[in-house]
């Protein structure tokens, strides 16, 4: 019977400190960076290819020196949202945007030298139109999504941004993090069900 307390024990005592973990890693990730999520007005052809023009957009909005900082970025958006409105009013869009500094529910994302792990995230969140159409996301802050290939590098800014450990869990590929890595990406995804 004791037998089967210390192993009852034990084992809640892993869980815990497994959700403590990835809860604590997520919540550095979060308050380190700053995710983008572009919602197209619909999954029409055209509204798929409005999206993308906004992303554009909104890279080259967020990419100008005055938005050189995360908390640049969150103090400016209204500013962003107005100058997206004025590109789809040139456009003749017959719809506006609606742009949110929020926490949001984001899936597993691989970039081109990182894993971002799901879980919440603080993000600036575009919502074309209705808001119904397939989305686009990347990471506003630093800058990953703003490189040629639009898939993001992890580099000396986002290393000094994080500590040591949170860096290797989304940047290495060790086998050590790779544990650790899916250990966060299933507890968050766990506690996102919830």
């Amino acid at each position: 019977m004791k037998n089967k307390i210390f192993v009852v024990m034990a084992v809640f005592n892993i869980v815990v400190c497994s959700v403590v973990y990835a809860r604590g890693i997520n919540q550095e990730l979060s308050q380190s960076l700053l995710r983008m999520h572009i919602i197209a007005n619909s999954n029409s052809e055209y509204d798929q290819k409005i999206k993308l023009e906004v992303r554009d957009e909104l890279v080259n909005i967020l990419s100008d020196e005055g938005y050189s900082t995360r908390e640049d970025v969150i103090r400016n958006l209204n500013t962003a949202q107005e100058n997206i409105n004025l590109f789809l009013n040139k456009k003749n869009i017959g719809y506006t945007c609606d742009v949110r500094y929020e926490k949001s529910k984001f899936p597993l994302k691989k970039y081109e030298d990182i894993m971002m792990p799901s879980g919440d995230y603080e993000c600036v969140k575009v919502i074309l139109g209705d808001g119904i159409g397939e989305n686009w996301w990347c990471i506003a802050y630093p800058p990953m999504c703003f490189t040629k290939s639009v898939t993001g590098r992890v580099d000396d800014e986002i290393n000094s941004l994080l500590k040591e450990e949170t860096y290797n869990i989304i940047a290495s590929d060790k086998n050590e993090y790779k544990i650790k890595f899916k250990i966060v990406d299933v507890i968050n995804s766990i506690c996102n069900s919830l």
